[in-house]
């Protein structure tokens, strides 16, 4: 009733003649899979899962009823092993048999959930910009399998965000320092939400000519002086 290895010594006698042997027996748990039968992975990303067994009188095999690569994974009798690199979105099934020494066996149903790979805006900060000089910056990302959809709120006045190649630019129109939260998404991934600070500062202060005309000693001298940028104040 128990699991185990047993020793013991079986003795034989005939008349005055007496046979002994010393005997080992092994007592084999019922042969099953163990958990888990559900496992999860990414699309792109290698996978591999040992598929254990419980009790049976070893050798245990593993074999599958229906060993067809599927969604890029494949189970591999030799090492028990389900592995691959998935290919696509969706759940990879396989019916498996486990059989042992001692003519048991035990059938189990694994699945693979296979879902894609999680999006993530890699920007981490934004160029500042001033009023009335033309502003360019390009978003960046990781993860997604298709080039992703960019979309903005909170731009600064003057910039616009390109939603295919994720480039910002433009002509900021107002000065100040704008939070501006981006989000990035495919039909099947999508990004966390991330707020990035453009700050723009006013118009570059400046003024021409830099270079004045020169003057004759005892004549009367003129030259004026035009002022660029600035707020006005």
């Amino acid at each position: 009733t128990t699991p185990g290895n047993y020793a013991g010594t079986v003795t034989i006698t005939e008349g005055s003649r007496v046979a002994s042997h010393a005997i080992n027996i092994t007592i084999a748990g019922v042969l099953s899979f163990a958990p888990p039968y559900t496992f999860t992975a990414t699309v792109g990303v290698p996978f591999s899962r040992v598929i254990q067994t419980t009790g049976g009188l070893p050798p245990v095999t593993v074999v599958a009823e229906t060993n067809t690569p599927t969604l890029g994974l494949m189970f591999h009798p030799s090492t028990k092993t389900i592995s691959g690199t998935p290919t696509g979105v969706g759940t990879y099934a396989i019916d498996l048999i486990a059989g042992d020494a001692g003519q048991q066996n035990a059938f189990g149903t694994f699945y693979v959930t296979i879902t894609q790979p999680s999006g993530l805006i890699t920007t981490e900060s934004l160029p500042a910009g001033s009023v009335h000089v033309p502003y360019s910056a390009t978003l960046t990302s990781s993860g997604f399998v298709t080039a992703p959809v960019w979309s903005a709120t909170g731009l600064p006045p003057g910039l616009t965000l390109n939603p295919s190649t994720g480039v910002i630019s433009g002509t900021p129109t107002a000065d100040g320092a704008y939070g501006v939260t981006f989000n990035a998404s495919t039909q099947t991934q999508s990004a966390a939400p991330k707020t990035l600070v453009i700050a723009i500062g006013p118009p570059t202060l400046d003024f021409t000519p830099g270079t004045l005309p020169g003057g004759v000693v005892g004549a009367p001298y003129s030259a004026a002086f035009t002022a660029t940028g600035g707020d006005g104040t």
